[in-house]
């Protein structure tokens, strides 16, 4: 188990992505920004949070790798 996703880590995501920031709940986050609102998974925020692990998926909103 690498950490939890938390709504502050879909925010950072987000913004890392050229988003204002990040809204939602766990399995259904969304970036919002001027061009919209896109559906974030946590398995793109795993890998963002953790960009030296191999194998990073999600089991609910914990970060795992293999």
């Amino acid at each position: 188990m690498l950490g939890t996703v938390s709504q502050s880590d879909v925010n950072a995501y987000c913004q890392s992505q050229g988003y204002f920031g990040g809204v939602g709940g766990v399995g259904n986050y969304s970036c919002y920004g001027p061009s919209g609102m896109r559906a974030v998974t946590m398995t793109n925020v795993c890998q963002w949070a953790y960009p030296g692990y191999p194998n990073v998926r999600t089991e609910g909103d914990t970060c795992m790798s293999s």
